[in-house]
């Protein structure tokens, strides 16, 4: 286009032979030089858009801008590759999509074979250095630091704990998410790294918190979050100071605990917590039999707000997985088996969906094993404390087993049996979903959802006549170390 417009201008600087013979009109040479102007004009305004890489570029597409934007917001807001691609192709496309590109941010170290080469920590900090305007667009950021013994309280930083203590102080105003996972003990780490962490907790848009590997963690340090709703609690809670403000207090409405043990319990929910329980929505406990049974002391401070419960007692044996099971291929009798303690749900009352989740151990001879069937019975024993009448619109159970080829060895009129008990009422149950997760992906292929649609409304007789939908599903298990993540799904609050 530049190419074009310079050789209107040259043409219209040299006159043609019919012009120098005859010479041209008064108007004519008016016209001539206006056009000359214009020409100049339009050259001038590209050259500086040119040079200038922040200048308002001229949209010359044939779609609108805005439909542009439409189509990346609606189909491509989630497709990284395709959106470095279009941030490549101009400038407009560039300052609108990098809000995308730079919109969720993962820094986790890595083990380098080279010796001295910087970890991804200390080149992202290098990258926000140069790029400082990459902070306004992260919303969600998940920072890991290696895992490293730490003697004292003044050892000094290695490279990688400063880049992580500079990429945790900085402000980002749009940052809605964060996750920060460090291995070692609170009071161990650096002044320099906790400040950096209390500074990340005072983001303005922050509501969403994952504090994972923390050994002591101060929950007073929740204060500094203004809107708090979701805490995803994966460490040990130290016990409050005296010095903690009981009138300083923050009210989410999500909360998931991963194998806390009965003191953290005890410290989030106790008088002297800095946590409130009036606005909580859903509460998730992914634990053992252990914590399960304290859970009873604490469950009538929800009864006003609980609507979404979640329940893992956490795999056989307390500390065990099925997967030794799995590769052993005979029964095994778990030290310290562990027995979870049936928890009263009378006490929510309106409660309207709910998960439980078992490990369910399958011998060779095609039966439960000792130790899968009170974990069964556990499901049906919780069910029959659920407040009555009840308010459950949705029931999900989550099997783990090492034998999906066989879910005709649970006891479903067992189940069953449980919606047709004299005077209880299950008159707003809407759905019961059936989850069997398999150890590893490649038992999804053995069973279709058909085999549920075929074999579930025969031994389930009961919600069949109540209008029930019979839901099921096959699935893997995933594994994060040796406690898996078995959030199947997530309800909208």
């Amino acid at each position: 286009m530049l190419k074009t417009l310079r050789r209107k201008l040259r043409k219209s600087r040299t006159p043609s032979p019919e012009n120098v013979q005859f010479g041209l009109s008064k108007q004519e040479m008016e016209r001539e030089m206006a056009l000359t102007a214009e020409l100049r004009k339009t050259l001038s305004t590209f050259q500086s858009c040119k040079r200038d890489a922040t200048s308002r570029l001229i949209w010359t597409m044939l779609l609108p801008v805005e439909l542009i934007y439409l189509i990346i917001d609606t189909y491509y807001s989630d497709d990284l590759e395709t959106l470095r691609a279009l941030a490549g192709t101009c400038k407009v496309l560039y300052f609108y999509c990098r809000q995308y590109i730079h919109r969720t941010v993962v820094v986790s170290p890595h083990n380098s074979i080279v010796v001295n080469d910087p970890s991804f920590p200390e080149r992202f900090a290098r990258t926000v250095v140069q790029a400082p305007h990459i902070l306004d667009h992260i919303q969600k950021f998940r920072i890991t630091m290696r895992t490293r013994s730490r003697r004292a309280k003044f050892d000094p930083l290695n490279r990688e704990e400063e880049s992580i203590a500079f990429l945790l102080a900085r402000r980002m105003k749009n940052l809605r998410q964060l996750k920060i996972t460090l291995r070692v003990d609170w009071i161990l780490l650096p002044d320099s790294l906790q400040d950096a962490v209390v500074t990340s907790f005072q983001s303005p848009a922050l509501n969403d918190v994952t504090i994972e590997g923390i050994q002591s963690f101060p929950l007073n340090l929740f204060l500094h979050i203004k809107s708090l709703e979701c805490l995803d609690f994966r460490c040990d809670a130290a016990p409050p100071s005296n010095q903690d403000e009981p009138s300083l207090t923050v009210q989410p409405k999500v909360i998931h605990l991963h194998n806390p043990r009965a003191s953290t319990l005890r410290y989030l929910f106790g008088e002297r917590s800095s946590l409130r329980t009036s606005q909580l929505c859903s509460f998730s406990l992914f634990g053992n039999g252990r914590v399960v049974s304290t859970l009873d002391a604490y469950l009538p401070s929800f009864s006003l707000s609980l609507t979404h419960l979640e329940l893992d007692p956490g795999p056989l044996g307390g500390g065990a997985h099925s997967m030794d099971f799995f590769f052993s291929l005979k029964p095994r009798t778990y030290a310290g088996h562990i027995v979870p303690v049936v928890p009263d749900l009378s006490h929510l009352p309106i409660l309207k969906y709910l998960t439980l989740t078992v490990d369910m151990l399958v011998s060779l001879s095609g039966t439960l094993t000792g130790e899968a069937t009170p974990r069964w019975q556990w499901v049906i024993d919780t069910l029959n404390t659920c407040y009555q009448p009840s308010t459950i619109r949705d029931i999900h159970i989550v099997v783990h087993t090492n034998s999906p080829k066989q879910p005709q060895v649970y006891d479903w009129r067992a189940l069953d049996s449980v919606f047709a008990v004299a005077g209880n009422s299950w008159t707003v149950l809407e759905a019961l979903d059936i989850s069997i997760c398999a150890e590893f992906d490649f038992h999804r292929g053995y069973l279709g959802t058909h085999f549920f649609d075929q074999f579930l409304p025969g031994e389930m007789v009961n919600l069949v006549r109540k209008g029930v939908s019979l839901r099921g599903r096959y699935c893997p298990r995933s594994f994060h170390g040796q406690l898996a993540q078995r959030r199947l799904y997530d309800y909208d609050l």
